[in-house]
């Protein structure tokens, strides 16, 4: 008797077309079980009318209906105009100002990261000062003009959707940023985005600034609501510290004058509306807190004498960071003097012209008998670098892989518009930290003096970060009308 082939069962071949899921998801079923209903959309104009040109800047937030969502669709809009004009000469009557075109890319060009430049962001819950980060606000600018160039492109793209944002504004290679360089990077690329004769318009997301940037990488996970209904009075200010024409450098024959004018800028923001049984729940964990994860930046300058060869920095009771970046600006951007006609090079950091860092915590030593990770021109140390860069790099920041070379990290980016030293204080693939020789992790408990020896030839700026959760929101467990609301650090930056 013929033996019949046994049938085979679909769902154990090996081709996933032929595998059937048991259950379909049915989302009509879920309604009820929605916390988000759908979402409100508003604009927030500034609380003053526009000054031109404008020097403070103020939004006020207050919402007791609703929670904001802080992700994609809460953020700053920005409009105007770049302009220029021509005074009279002699018997040359002058051209009133007019919209810039094309026409005055080999004549003019703007400092990178133009807009953040020109003013100074202060956040007030009330009357208390809120912070995450303790740095001179001029220094912003500068950092942030870096983390644009080297951010992953994807990232980019969500945090700046627009070509013309001034994030795109920066140079990527040294000689890209001239107004003389007709295939640079200045004339072919980003100028023709702004010099458009009329009106550009662009999104706005502070960077490193919670709630609206949170955590390391923009909606690398989703953002944190903020609970609207349980605040007071919030205002936001941009300050503007420099002038509208003080961003431009113009080439030596040329006696234009230029400007750029700001003529609108609001807050849009998500309102979500959550079912019943939520809409009046207290949001915080067991202690009453609302953590947002953010970076928390602890900025020390100095201005170092020329032709001194080495140079003490302490970093006064601090807990120990993941990493130390270090930097170099010119004099004047501290002062708020500086005009970006001074520049000369097209470059966004100055060379450090360092040659080494060493660096102790608590009096400690973390290097004896082996290469010390602050020699960062040894060879061995620069590949070392290129990993660090990869998988812990700066901030956190999740970073183009394609501008991860060799060529720019060797002698502290010395091939780069952005001369700069990073260490690292973390262990490969965790954010353990590195121990000093004699200690056992103990020291890590507490905070110690942060003491480090620049060895270089000039001047040098430099900056030590270090990031987790960056803003806690202390909500009331208890009597929630009756109690305060207020914001403090994990790191105790000064509010």
């Amino acid at each position: 008797m013929a033996t019949l082939p046994k049938k085979r069962d679909l769902s154990t071949m090996m081709d996933p077309q032929f595998e059937f899921p048991e259950e379909i998801p049915d989302w009509r079923q879920q309604g009820g079980k929605q916390k988000v209903m759908g979402t409100n959309f508003i604009q927030i104009k500034p609380y003053y009318e526009l000054q031109q040109p404008p020097k403070v800047i103020e939004f006020e937030l207050l919402d007791l209906d609703h929670y904001w969502a802080m992700g994609p669709n809460t953020r700053f809009r920005v409009k105007g105009v770049f302009q220029v004009m021509t005074p009279a000469k002699d018997e040359t009557p002058a051209i009133p100002w007019a919209n810039c075109t094309t026409d005055e890319l080999d004549k003019v060009i703007v400092q990178p990261n133009w807009f953040e430049s020109l003013f100074r962001i202060e956040m007030f819950y009330g009357q208390n000062h809120i912070s995450s980060s303790e740095e001179p606000p001029e220094i912003i600018p500068y950092l942030n003009a870096w983390k644009y160039n080297y951010m992953d492109k994807t990232q980019k793209k969500k945090l700046f959707p627009q070509d013309c944002h001034p994030a795109y504004g920066v140079p990527s290679k040294i000689g890209e940023w001239d107004m003389d360089n007709a295939d640079g990077e200045w004339r072919k690329n980003y100028g023709p985005k702004i010099f458009t004769g009329k009106l550009i318009e662009f999104d706005f997301v502070p960077q490193n600034t919670p709630p609206f940037f949170q955590g390391s990488n923009y909606l690398e996970h989703a953002p944190k609501i903020w609970p609207m209904p349980f605040l007071d009075r919030t205002t936001i200010q941009f300050i503007f510290t420099r002038e509208m024409n003080s961003i431009f450098k113009k080439s030596i024959d040329n006696e234009k004058m230029y400007r750029f004018v700001l003529t609108d800028m609001s807050l849009v923001v998500e309102q979500l509306k959550l079912s019943n049984n939520l809409q009046f729940t207290l949001p915080p964990n067991k202690k009453g807190m609302l953590t947002y994860p953010g970076v928390t930046k602890i900025t020390r300058y100095c201005e170092i004498p020329p032709s001194t060869n080495s140079f003490p920095v302490k970093l006064g009771s601090v807990f120990l960071p993941e990493g130390m970046f270090i930097f170099a600006v010119p004099k004047g951007v501290l002062k708020g003097k500086y005009m970006y006609d001074q520049n000369l090079d097209g470059n966004v950091f100055s060379k450090h012209n360092l040659r080494k860092v060493h660096f102790t915590f608590g009096g400690h030593s973390f290097f004896l008998d082996s290469i010390d990770v602050g020699d960062f021109c040894n060879d061995i140390i620069e590949k070392k670098l290129f990993y660090d860069y990869l998988t812990s790099p700066p901030f956190g920041m999740t970073m183009d892989q394609n501008k991860i070379t060799q060529e720019n990290i060797v002698s502290g980016g010395k091939n780069t518009p952005y001369p700069h030293v990073y260490i690292n204080f973390c262990n490969y693939g965790n954010k353990s930290r590195i121990l000093p020789v004699v200690d056992d992790g103990s020291i890590l408990q507490n905070k110690r003096d942060l003491e480090v020896v620049l060895t270089f030839d000039e001047k040098g700026a430099p900056n030590k970060l270090f990031f987790d959760n960056n803003l806690i929101l202390n909500l009331p467990r208890e009597k929630p009308n009756k109690m305060p609301v207020y914001f403090s650090s994990p790191y105790d930056i000064r509010m």
